[in-house]
């Protein structure tokens, strides 16, 4: 486990080196892939073989394989949405975007403008999605999101195996798995799904540190926590919570001097593989965590977030009322939680830290993602849960895993009709293009040729200026936009999102438009202008 997630991180860091220097081309980034890949499988089969088979429901209980037989079949369903377009917001916005936008211009670059700002976060998911997308399709991009969170359920047991048996380690992957939110994230490019596996590869390092005491373990813990942060800058918390571990509980026994030290390791380490990324932030905007800390992104509010009102509501409205709901399981047991408190702070002081930090560092940062901003931290939050149902006794033990159970049996029926949309477009009874005119989002500013008009008349030779959009994923002609422009920057064309025609183009003459889409096209006679 720990190895492929290294070698994760390794390779996205490899594709961005080749960004910077200009080398993003297919055929390259194919023969990197294939390489990278061929090599490190040849050399770890054995591994990866006897890992596998560890999972063997052979001699397990029957609800171990019960709960085989449910991650296979959640699993099938969860993919089908794969064979499907990308019609997530976030998607189309930016995660796929940018990955586009570098096999245009053939290396990592700097977007200006006020859209594109995520150009100059971390994005080590997004190197990933630029390989998937070289292999001609974003179900290849999609995908790599899909084993990411297979990957998650293969940590999460390996985690669940350090403080449980196998049939209840198991209720990690089983709980993870029937989230909503996960099943939906698993069929678009988002990134969450690949900052909680890289999450719970930090917890499971850790804690296997602690075990064995071997340096290599805290090594591979700090390298996952800013492969975490490369994916999603929300994560930088994260380093607080391991370091108040560090230097109030796991090593209280130390002197303090040593305490510190071993803290500001763990802290020199993630600092020293964020640098690429904070490196380049630092190039283009004059701040090495940008957006953060500008003013552009949105920050949560300190007076705020000190109110108890506004933690209730967060707390409630996420876990309960979500757009993508979490699991129920974790309100059902909270009475049980404050029941069992000093048992837990007690025997299990360091995962219901973990939790709780978890829970801070969820709260502390913006209340803009839904479920899946909090999806990283249910991992602990599943941990402590375990827990406690071990607590229990066994008529209440029976009562929530038949709860548990109804939930991945509700997961399933869900996704499964979320997912049954792409059926007639699979199976050829619906066209691409009527889908997107049912689930694409033109009033946000989502962008798709519906009737092809783009295609037909927009030559290669042309370009066409932008106005008004905001989701340029599905854009496939020569385009400037205007968050973009520049003095001198050429184009023929200018499409604009609604009647929000600039002043200086008014005599422009209009030659399209799209009731649906609300897409108009405008031309000087095919006259070249210049910005």
């Amino acid at each position: 486990m720990f190895e492929i997630a290294l070698a994760i991180g390794i390779f996205s860091y490899s594709i961005f080196f080749l960004g910077l220097l200009g080398f993003i081309y297919p055929f390259v980034l194919i023969g990197t892939t294939l390489l990278f890949w061929g090599i490190f499988f040849w050399y770890k089969k054995e591994m990866i073989l006897s890992f596998l088979q560890s999972f063997s429901p052979k001699h397990k209980s029957i609800f171990f394989q019960l709960a085989i037989i449910y991650l296979i079949l959640q699993t099938v369903i969860n993919s089908i949405g794969l064979f499907g377009p990308e019609i997530g917001f976030d998607a189309t916005w930016y995660h796929l975007t940018l990955p586009k936008l570098y096999l245009l211009y053939h290396m990592i670059v700097h977007i200006p403008g006020g859209i594109l700002y995520y150009s100059d976060m971390p994005k080590l998911t997004e190197m990933l999605y630029t390989v998937g997308l070289s292999f001609g399709s974003d179900f290849f991009a999609r995908g790599i999101h899909f084993l990411f969170g297979i990957a998650t359920l293969f940590a999460l047991y390996r985690l669940g195996r350090k403080f449980f048996s196998p049939t209840w380690a198991l209720l990690l992957p089983v709980i993870f798995y029937s989230n909503l939110v996960v099943g939906w994230e698993s069929i678009s490019g988002y990134i969450d799904l690949a900052r909680t596996f890289f999450t719970v590869a930090a917890l499971l390092a850790f804690f296997t540190w602690i075990e064995t005491k071997k340096q290599q373990y805290f090594l591979y813990s700090a390298i996952f926590v800013a492969f975490t942060i490369g994916t999603k800058l929300l994560a930088l918390p994260d380093i607080a919570v391991y370091t108040f571990v560090l230097l109030f509980l796991e090593s209280n026994t130390l002197p303090l001097l040593l305490r510190i030290k071993q803290a500001g390791m763990f802290v020199g380490i993630v600092a020293l593989c964020l640098l690429p990324w904070c490196v380049f932030s630092f190039i283009h905007t004059g701040n090495p965590i940008y957006p953060m800390l500008s003013p552009v992104y949105q920050v949560s509010d300190f007076w705020e977030i000190l109110n108890p009102l506004f933690l209730l509501k967060s707390v409630w409205d996420t876990f309960a009322q979500a757009s993508d709901p979490v699991h129920p399981i974790f309100l059902a047991l909270l009475p049980f939680g404050i029941m069992y408190w000093k048992k837990l702070w007690k025997e299990f002081r360091l995962p219901f830290i973990f939790a709780l930090g978890g829970l801070v560092a969820w709260y502390i940062t913006p209340q803009t993602g839904g479920g899946r901003y909090i999806l990283p931290y249910l991992s602990m939050l599943s941990v402590v849960a375990v827990f406690i149902l071990t607590q229990l006794h066994k008529k209440w033990q029976t009562v929530f895993v038949v709860f548990i159970a109804l939930v991945a049996c509700w997961s399933l029926a869900y996704r499964s009709v979320a997912n049954a949309k792409f059926l007639p477009l699979i199976f050829h009874k619906e066209t691409e293009v009527h889908f997107m005119q049912k689930y694409l989002q033109f009033n946000l500013g989502d962008f798709y040729d519906i009737d092809g008009y783009f295609a037909h008349h927009i030559k290669p030779t042309d370009t066409v200026l932008l106005y008004g959009f905001h989701n340029l994923y599905y854009v496939d002609f020569p385009f400037i936009d205007s968050s973009w422009v520049k003095k001198g920057d050429a184009f023929n064309y200018v499409a604009v999102l609604g009647n929000g025609m600039p002043e200086r183009f008014r005599y422009w003459t209009l030659i399209y438009f799209n009731p649906v889409s609300q897409v108009r096209v405008y031309s000087l006679k095919g006259q070249t202008w210049y910005y």
